[in-house]
């Protein structure tokens, strides 16, 4: 069995990092904890422009100090607020081996499409000049930290799951809940 003991889900808003890491813990039997607050998402404007610089470095701080602390649980899948990686200090929680960061790379179009789902914004801005903005400011800190980038473009969620679940070398349980052999 593996080392990994949580699992990360990093991703811009409206990406389904909640769905995908429902479906991930529900899989492999693990605890599912949402850490996405989704204010960008639900304002539609990053987190600068809704708190500030100065607020920017205290959200810095809770993001770090979170993590710190969900490091100290065992198995659990957790989706991540978008804009975690914006501390270089995050980056440091992160060096743990145990710790397997999954980034679901969506375009902008399927974010839009995704989030016309949702009800709940309380728009200040265009979704669509927000994720494009995102895009611009961390797709490569995504793709540098991450350890597996998935297509989360495509619908097709149990290979997006199984795709983790290889990556992390984890078992996973069976349709009765015992726990089998890695596929």
């Amino acid at each position: 069995m593996s080392n990994i003991k949580r699992i990360f889900i990093l991703g811009h808003p409206g990406a389904g990092k909640g769905l995908f890491a429902q479906s991930i813990a529900k899989v492999v039997g693990w605890t599912f904890i949402n850490a996405d607050l989704e204010l960008e998402h639900k304002l539609g404007c990053p987190i600068e422009t809704i708190i500030g610089l100065e607020g920017l470095n205290e959200y810095n701080k809770t993001q770090f100090k979170l993590i710190k602390k969900l490091q100290e649980k065992q198995h659990i899948v957790i989706a991540t607020d978008g804009p975690i990686l914006n501390n270089p200090k995050t980056f440091e929680a992160f060096s743990s081996s145990n710790d397997l960061l999954v980034y679901l790379a969506t375009s902008t179009d399927t974010q839009l499409d995704r989030s016309k789902r949702s009800a709940s914004h309380l728009l200040l801005g265009s979704l669509e000049a927000l994720y494009d903005k995102l895009h611009q400011l961390r797709d490569e800190s995504f793709k540098k930290y991450c350890h597996l980038i998935i297509d989360g473009n495509h619908s097709d969620i149990d290979y997006q799951v199984k795709q983790v679940i290889d990556k992390a070398e984890i078992d996973k349980l069976d349709d009765e809940n015992i726990l089998t052999e890695k596929d």
